[in-house]
Formats: C-alpha cells, sequence, structure tokens
C-alpha cells in the first residue's frame, strides 16, 4: 500500500471514505460485510490506527459508490455523518470535580468529546456548534500519531447530543442518559438529586468500560 500512496495520500482517501460512508447511513458493520472484514479492521482503518491493503480498499470504494444515498436534507446529511464519527470516536462521560460551595465538596459535569488523528474531523464539529476547544495530545511512542481532541461540556454538551441523538447508533444509550443527567443539573441541589446524578454518572461509566466506580 505505502509503495503507491504515501502516508498523507491515504489519510486522506480514507477521511473522504468515512465521510462518504457516514452521508450515505453507511454502518461500519454492513461496510466491513460487504468487504469481507471485521469491523474492528473498519474501525482501525478509520482511525488511522492500520492502512488497508490495496485490494480492501478498491472494495471500500467500490461498496460506497454503489450504496444508495441517504435522502433527506443536508442538515441531516451533516448529522448523520456527525453521527457516525462520533459513534467511533466520540465518548461521553460524567467528570468529577472539586466544588467547595457544594455540601459535598464536589460536583458533576457532563462531557462529551471525540478523538481524532485528523484534525479536520474535529475542527468540523467545532465549527458546526461554533463551540469547544481542541487539544493537541502528542504521542508517547514514535510508532504512535499525533490525535487532536475537541471537548465541550455541560449545557454545551447538551446542545451537541440533542440533535445527534436520533443517528446514533453505538452511544445512543450513553447520550439518553447524559441528557437525563443535564436535566437534573437544571434542578435544585437536594440530597436526592445529587444521589440521581451519581447513579447516571455510573450508569455511563458503566456502559463505557464495564464496571462501577464511586
Amino acid at each position: 500500500m505505502r509503495s503507491i500512496f504515501t502516508d498523507k495520500y491515504v489519510t486522506t482517501i480514507i477521511y473522504l471514505l468515512k465521510l462518504i460512508r457516514g452521508l450515505k447511513g453507511v454502518s461500519q458493520e454492513s461496510l466491513a460485510e460487504h468487504i469481507g472484514v471485521s469491523k474492528q479492521s473498519v474501525s482501525m482503518w478509520e482511525r488511522g490506527n492500520i492502512f488497508p491493503s490495496k485490494d480492501n480498499l478498491e472494495l471500500w470504494m467500490d461498496t460506497l459508490i454503489k450504496a444508495k444515498k441517504e435522502t433527506g436534507n443536508n442538515e441531516k446529511l451533516d448529522l448523520n455523518y456527525l453521527a457516525g464519527f462520533f459513534d467511533g470516536d466520540g465518548s461521553i462521560s460524567i467528570k468529577r470535580q472539586n466544588h467547595p460551595q457544594s455540601t459535598r465538596g464536589v460536583c458533576y459535569t457532563l462531557q462529551v468529546a471525540v478523538t481524532n488523528t485528523n484534525k479536520e474531523i474535529v475542527e468540523h464539529f467545532k465549527k458546526v456548534w461554533k463551540a469547544g476547544h481542541i487539544q493537541t495530545k502528542t504521542p508517547l511512542k514514535q510508532t504512535h500519531k499525533t490525535a487532536y481532541v475537541w471537548r465541550v461540556t455541560g449545557r454545551t454538551a447538551k446542545m451537541v447530543l440533542e440533535p445527534l441523538l436520533p443517528f446514533l447508533r453505538v452511544r445512543k444509550e450513553q447520550a439518553v442518559l447524559a441528557l437525563e443527567f443535564q436535566t437534573y443539573k437544571n434542578y435544585s441541589q437536594s440530597e436526592s438529586n445529587f444521589e440521581k446524578q451519581l447513579e447516571i454518572r455510573n450508569k455511563i461509566h458503566l456502559l463505557n468500560v464495564g464496571h462501577l466506580f464511586y
């Protein structure tokens, strides 16, 4: 593969193919089935962890060319595209922070993030919502690539999740819980309210990594 294209060109091609997959509403599972590989392989290609072989790259292109185009307006297409990226590269979490003025000395904040080695992708999220900031993460190993992280918190995170929710597949359950969590942030900070926030936080964490924490 690298004898035909430079890494830069392959990365650009993969970025465009991922964009087209999102616009057409093709899932990673469906794409993997047509190519004859695992969903994990497709995910690693789109993340830039490994490059597909020449044959698989051609099958990838051919599959998306033949895929039926998603109908609807441009806004729907863009949300579908963004949701596709978010399912693969996004994260939803409830962060614990010190808060001296709180009865318990801590508070919980909703955080939404997108991480990718292609800066254009995370910049697109920032451009669409006109919010958040992008952090550059330098790899610890030379074999790894530089990653870029776009983050938003609190009400802004809620504004991101609400329009994406109908198009999410992998992270849909976490998004529903996150939006429920944010409603409790609008109420008085009673003991029962605080316990509910902690309960939702644990549910999201369980979905993300498979175990509870306190």
